[in-house]
């Protein structure tokens, strides 16, 4: 039986978003697997606080995470998402 688990920085997404992605997570297994797995699909999620999370040895904050949603918000007046700040991803890399 499948078990999915979504860590998830807390407060990022509301229930009703947290919902609708167990939802689709559990419609890719099904899609892929068949209607038969769909009772034994589990999908867990895993809420961390904010600040204990991070993505390429950075923190994922709520303030990163509304300024992306932002950012994604703005191009998709215009068709692309425009590159990620290189302030943090770049600050303190090695070498």
């Amino acid at each position: 039986m499948p078990v999915v688990t979504l860590k998830l920085v807390k407060g990022a997404f509301s229930h009703e978003k947290t919902q609708q992605m167990m939802d689709n997570v559990t419609e890719a297994i099904v899609a892929t697997a068949g209607e038969y797995i769909r009772p034994h699909v589990i999908v867990i999620v895993d809420e961390v606080s904010d600040g204990l999370y991070s993505s390429g040895g950075h923190k994922v904050t709520l303030k990163a995470i509304d300024s992306l949603r932002e950012r994604a918000a703005k191009s998709s007046a215009t068709g692309s998402l425009s590159p990620a700040s290189t302030e943090n991803t770049e600050k303190n890399r090695p070498g």
